[in-house]
């Protein structure tokens, strides 16, 4: 849900995993 994604905002700053990339740069894939 939406409390999920807040709690996730800083884990991706920190972790920056995969699917985080792909998401934010979808054209590298």
């Amino acid at each position: 849900g939406l409390q999920d994604t807040i709690k996730l905002v800083p884990i991706d700053l920190q972790n920056r995993p995969a699917w985080y990339k792909e998401k934010v740069y979808p054209t590298n894939k």
